[in-house]
């Protein structure tokens, strides 16, 4: 639950980043993109510090630690930059798309089913292909599943899923810029 609050938390902040600092926007000239970075910087340590907490709970209730829990780190890295790349394009559309941010609240609604946050993959393995596919593919799910792996099951993730996710952020992040700075000249006349 943790790491899916990481993700729903700092891509509602990031899409309403850009309007919530019209004020800063309209009287100062800077990076815009620093805004959406800290909203990225706030919410991992916010995460980073959150799992201290997780790792109380399995010393707790006898989980115990592993090496393993060197890779979160970086699977969380994977996500920031996930996230990064997301918020990039919804806090640019938002500017000009005024309910933009109801449309992603509903659909990341959505999503917290879609992704085995309170489920375990497993139990679709028999269902319909079509539905274990759209979950297993979800880079959200690839992301949980390394997490698990790390704190619960003291086994190495999925490195290749990990790649591709992480591939996949980047291909994300630089599309969200070429958005990004495409719609950022008209942001102070739309605020």
């Amino acid at each position: 639950l943790i790491p899916w609050t990481f993700f729903l938390t700092t891509v509602s902040q990031g899409t309403t980043a850009i309007k919530a600092n019209a004020g800063i926007l309209k009287k100062v000239y800077f990076p815009r993109e620093i805004l959406l970075f800290s909203q990225v910087c706030s919410g991992w340590v916010n995460f980073m510090i959150s799992c201290i907490i997780i790792l109380i709970f399995c010393l707790i209730f006898g989980v115990g630690i592993s090496v393993q829990l060197i890779v979160v780190p970086l699977i969380s890295l994977i996500e920031g930059m996930l996230i990064l790349g997301i918020i990039y394009i919804l806090s640019a559309i938002n500017v000009y798309v005024q309910d933009i941010e109801y449309i992603v609240q509903f659909i990341l609604n959505m999503l917290f089913y879609g992704t085995p946050v309170l489920y375990s993959l497993s139990q679709f393995s028999g269902a319909n292909r079509i539905l274990y596919s759209l979950i297993a593919y979800n880079p959200i799910t690839i992301l949980i599943d390394a997490y698990r792996d790390c704190f619960l099951y003291h086994v190495w993730p999925n490195w290749l899923a990990l790649a591709t996710v992480a591939c996949l952020s980047v291909v994300v992040i630089l599309v969200g810029r070429v958005i990004f700075h495409k719609l950022e000249r008209g942001f102070a006349e739309e605020l």
